[in-house]
């Protein structure tokens, strides 16, 4: 023989000889079995047809088989198991441990295949034939599965109620009902009333639309455990489905005096309410069994989500959610569900308070950072946007918003170098998400340029505008830094147009367009811009109020551009040129 047996590189002719050896050696002790091995997967043919030699390598090769599946090398084991095959084709246990691996391995056909030969060459073995009916469920063949339950009750009597209860099952996927039904009421007679058989039943009858069958299984539940009190909580919305609202009322009063602590007697009694069109009832009771440690916290969170979908009441929203942080203060899903309804409600400073407290808790959640990260932004919280986010890069390196973020934080406190080295790290990160990284190329392109690398601007402006070629912010800030050098004044003027035309009430892009035809020399042309940006809220502006005046000033209206450098200048935050003070001191434009 030339085949080998996996790793050991011996073949079965050298058991063989192992074999004639181990005759001649009566006094030698046998090789150890581990006792983790179960019986059944010891089997082996009660008569052997081969010589004792041939036997005992076939034996030996078995127990090599088995010390390999024992290890989990399950490749080796199959190996060496289609070994013994091709020496005794009838060796059953063999058949058996292959079939065994291949399920293991998904290999559901061929499990069968091996399943079945090993239950034909050993009939009576009770756990080839439970391991080949729950292959047959398995692959859907789910009569034969049957009868092969039907043949384990007969060799295998201890354990038929297991048996009944699989082929009760069985018959219920075969849309056999009434035999479902027989079996369970067999189950019952023999052990009694319990929750499992009738709730099965009430399944069933359910299916067939049996109202008294339902109802006499609840009845009997209620009668069988009377000190239950969720029985008579199933049997209340049970009458609330068949239109006997009263007697759902006494059902639900008698569970909460067994127990008036049951937050899901809590729940019946608000769709007991809702029916009847009582909202302050029904608000009670809710906030009742939401304010109850006993609710898990998942089903708070589906009833709120539920809330969020039919209701616009934020009062009530917010009486609930502050009845489940009330039992679940330090609950991370709690504190998130909180924060997710203030940051809908745009209470982002609350939402950020609360989403800080769940990171404190559990940082392991990045929807939960995204969103703390996104609330800074909003509120423009510089050191938040930072600490946040360097929190948040501990736990995400590779998440390219974090970067984005912590460039943000930086490029408003204008420390520019710093914002350029994150952002520049979020560009590389961002290459699978096409809208973050036209922001990361826009915002490069403003950093740049407060830089004084213009070259490096424009190109990343050019490339947020590859990506999104409608990005008003970017088109608008690359034409006015344009129009600041003087250069590119006519692509300036195509950008800051396109933009002023989608968006002819944006007194910002307004004052662009203006300033763009300001440094073309197109003075009255600018002047009737700058003056819709004025009237679409300008005025608020230091900036375009300094713009206007110098425009003011370029049509010769002297003494209303001073007028208008004075107002820029009074305000709390100028945000205005540096030429701001000394074009007021000499009554005179200046500029370049």
């Amino acid at each position: 023989m030339q085949k080998t047996i996996l790793k050991y590189k011996l073949s079965l002719a050298f058991f063989v000889l192992l074999g004639v050896f181990a005759t001649s050696c009566r006094n030698q002790q046998p090789l150890a079995v581990s006792q983790n091995i179960e019986p059944e997967i010891m089997e082996t043919s009660e008569v052997s047809r081969f010589p004792q030699s041939v036997q005992m390598a076939i034996d030996y090769a078995f127990l090599v088989g088995m010390r390999q599946l024992i290890i989990e090398d399950y490749v080796s084991a199959l190996n060496t198991f289609f070994e013994v095959l091709s020496i005794d084709n009838q060796h059953a246990p063999a058949h058996f441990q292959i079939s065994r691996i291949r399920l293991m391995q998904g290999q559901f056909s061929e499990a069968e295949i091996h399943a079945e030969r090993a239950w034909r060459l050993s009939p009576n073995n009770k756990f080839y034939l439970r391991h080949l009916a729950e292959i047959y469920r398995h692959n859907n063949r789910l009569t034969h599965a049957l009868s092969s339950y039907e043949r384990l009750i007969t060799l295998d009597p201890r354990n038929e109620d297991l048996y009944l209860l699989e082929m009760a099952n069985l018959n219920l996927m075969l849309r056999r009902p009434m035999e479902t039904l027989r079996i369970l009421n067999l189950l019952e007679e023999r052990h009694g009333v319990s929750e499992e058989l009738s709730m099965q039943k009430i399944s069933i009858f359910q299916a067939l639309g049996q109202e008294a069958g339902i109802r006499n299984e609840l009845e009997k539940l209620i009668r069988e455990f009377p000190n239950d009190p969720r029985f008579f909580v199933l049997l209340g919305d049970f009458n609330i489905q068949t239109g006997r609202p009263d007697e759902a009322f006494d059902n639900f009063q008698k569970a909460l005096s067994l127990d008036p602590e049951d937050p899901y007697v809590r729940l019946a009694l608000v769709e007991h309410y809702q029916l009847r069109g009582d909202t302050t009832s029904m608000l009670e009771q809710l906030v009742l069994a939401l304010e109850n440690p006993r609710l898990d916290i998942d089903v708070k969170v589906a009833i709120m989500i539920h809330l969020l979908q039919v209701s616009e009441g934020k009062e009530n929203i917010y009486r609930m959610l502050d009845a489940i942080l009330s039992a679940h203060p330090n609950e991370p899903k709690a504190l998130a569900l909180y924060a997710d309804f203030l940051l809908r409600h745009d209470r982002y400073e609350e939402a950020r308070d609360k989403y800080r407290k769940v990171v404190a808790l559990d940082d392991t959640q990045w929807l939960v950072w995204e969103a703390l990260l996104i609330t800074n932004l909003m509120v423009l919280d510089t050191t938040g946007l930072v600490q946040d986010g360097k929190a948040a890069l501990e736990r995400f390196p590779e998440q390219p918003l974090v970067y984005y973020i912590i460039g943000t934080g930086y490029h408003l406190k204008r420390d520019y170098v710093m914002a350029m080295q994150f952002l520049e790290q979020a560009a590389a990160l961002a290459e699978s998400n096409p809208r973050l990284l036209a922001q990361v190329h826009s915002d490069l392109g403003n950093i740049y340029h407060f830089l004084g690398d213009h070259e490096r601007s424009d190109r990343n402006f050019r490339k947020a505008l590859e990506l999104e070629p409608e990005n008003y912010i970017a088109l608008n800030n690359f034409s006015y830094f344009l129009a600041l050098r003087r250069e590119n004044l006519e692509e300036a003027e195509q950008m800051s147009l396109f933009v002023v035309q989608r968006n002819p009430t944006n007194s910002t892009f307004l004052d662009t367009h203006a300033w763009v035809l300001f440094k073309q020399g197109r003075f009255d042309d600018a002047r009737v811009i700058m003056e819709l940006a004025i009237e679409f809220g300008g005025y608020e502006h230091a900036i375009i109020l300094e713009q206007y005046g110098d425009i003011l000033w370029k049509t010769g209206d002297k003494e209303r551009a001073l007028e208008q450098w004075k107002k820029a200048q009074a305000m709390e935050y100028a945000g205005s040129s540096q030429f701001l003070d000394e074009k007021i001191q000499t009554r005179t434009w200046i500029g370049n």
